[in-house]
């Protein structure tokens, strides 16, 4: 976080990493606009930073709607099962193909309908030509996203219709074989114009492990995501926040400039009804700067306890329709000892009250370094043998959330996005999360002598930050 005395020990929430001024940020954000596609990231940024990214609607308009294909991302079928597919040589640029394939859930066969738009892994949307898209058998394809009439589509039915009252068509002479071009043509409720939704989660569900579940097994909306602060949930868990049952923030209540920023994020109506702080939200800015953002750490370590924070997360645990906890690793991902410890209060409480807990299997090396490539990023495999899902971040959705926070403030020159600014600088791309309490069977990182080495050393070796003398 941009530090209230512009000093690194004073860092809020001890995200410790050398501050600097909005027009700093703003200047760092323009030298990285010339950002190049990479493989497994959901979106495209361009030159003049435009991206076609998620936007809160996804969050507010999830439950409401009753079209498979707005539940978050997933595969489009046809009538014979095969999926809508972006040819893979070239998903990243404009006029690239779209046909149908044998199902893979590969990034070129991952969509998501929001606000009119059916977006792919890659960013783009679906797309007809402009030049005939009132006309039968007009070429279907993807470009940038922009809102306009050849990129809006309604999903209905069975059907999914242009602007122009045409519906997305499968030729019919080659609906069964791979490559078979899609086109628009006039609705006639024929199989070749009948589609159906699968929903892949937020990534391909491959993993490896003594089992692999796919992302919508987390997906199910009995998932609850236990953070450290504000804004953690977009950094760790960012594909699985859609479908969240609650999002329960745990380390001090939320200022109001938090709590807007949220708003803005994911929506009035996702803010209001699924996002939990354990403990009384502020009521102004200067109260929180006081009680939080600038109070000692010495003396903040004294009130955030492992001990005060499952005393406050115990309901959640005891309510019965909460079965799965998603939460901090044992390093704290960067470090962090708010995200140690609200992790090791999940891990305690699933055991006493018999749910499932999962984490992302990662860590952030050098935690006070920047990192604009996101090379930082490490992957740590299942474990030693934890069931595992791989689940994708949305590069979009991200972006649109990160913006969310950087527009709000504690004060002048200080926003609420409390991490890095590097447009890579989060667990970008496909990651890791592996179940580290089952219900059954109770804590698996202590009955496995190799995961608990590799759990211990990945700690040891991650430098403790934000608690009394450290960084």
């Amino acid at each position: 976080m941009n530090s209230m005395a512009k000093t690194r020990e004073s860092s809020p929430t001890g995200r410790a990493y050398e501050p600097r001024t909005v027009g700093e940020r703003k200047e760092a954000r323009h030298s990285l606009s010339f950002f190049s596609v990479f493989s497994g990231v959901a979106a495209a940024v361009s030159f003049f930073g435009v991206a076609c990214g998620g936007t809160s609607s996804e969050f507010d308009d999830l439950d409401a709607v009753s079209d498979e294909l707005s539940n978050g991302a997933g595969v489009i079928q046809n009538a014979n099962g095969k999926c809508v597919d972006v040819h893979a040589g070239c998903m990243y640029s404009n006029g690239c193909n779209v046909q149908v394939w044998d199902c893979n859930y590969a990034p070129q066969q991952t969509w998501r309908v929001s606000n009119g738009q059916i977006r792919n892994a890659s960013g783009k949307c679906l797309d007809v030509h402009a030049g005939c898209m009132n006309s039968n058998g007009c070429n279907v394809q993807v470009w940038d996203c922009n809102y306009a009439s050849q990129q809006t589509w309604t999903v209905a039915n069975g059907q999914i219709r242009n602007a122009s009252g045409k519906c997305l068509d499968v030729h019919a002479g080659c609906m069964n074989s791979n490559g078979c071009n899609i086109q628009v043509w006039d609705c006639n409720n024929t199989t070749q114009q009948t589609w159906s939704a699968s929903g892949s989660g937020s990534g391909s569900g491959s993993g490896t492990g003594s089992g692999v579940v796919a992302p919508t097994d987390l997906n199910d909306g009995q998932t609850v995501v236990v953070v450290a602060h504000s804004d953690d949930e977009a950094l760790w868990f960012q594909p699985f926040l859609a479908r969240a049952r609650a999002v329960v923030q745990v380390a001090g209540g939320a200022a109001p400039a938090q709590r807007v920023a949220q708003r803005l994020a994911y929506g009035a109506t996702y803010e209001r009804s699924r996002i939990r702080h354990v403990y009384p939200n502020y009521a102004t800015n200067d109260d929180w700067l006081r009680d939080f953002g600038l109070r000692d750490r010495c003396e903040r370590d004294r009130i955030y306890t492992v001990a005060a924070f499952r005393a406050r997360l115990e309901p959640y645990f005891s309510d019965p329709g909460n079965r799965r906890f998603l939460t901090h690793n044992h390093w704290g991902e960067y470090g962090h000892t708010h995200h140690r410890m609200v992790g090791e209060a999940v891990r305690q409480l699933a055991v006493k009250y018999k749910k499932d807990v999962w984490m992302i299997s990662m860590q952030r090396q050098s935690h006070s370094a920047e990192d604009p490539s996101g090379a930082l990023y490490r992957n740590l495999g299942d474990l030693a043998g934890l069931e595992s899902v791989s689940a994708r971040f949305d590069h979009g959705t991200f972006s649109h959330i990160r913006g969310s926070f950087q527009s709000q403030f504690f004060q002048p020159g200080t926003d609420t996005w409390t991490w890095h600014d590097g447009l890579l600088d989060y667990p970008h791309g496909t990651r890791l999360y592996v179940k580290i309490v089952d219900a059954a069977r109770g804590d698996l990182t202590s009955q496995n002598g190799q995961r608990s080495a590799i759990i211990n050393s990945v700690t040891a070796n991650t430098a403790l930050s934000g608690a009394c003398g450290s960084p």
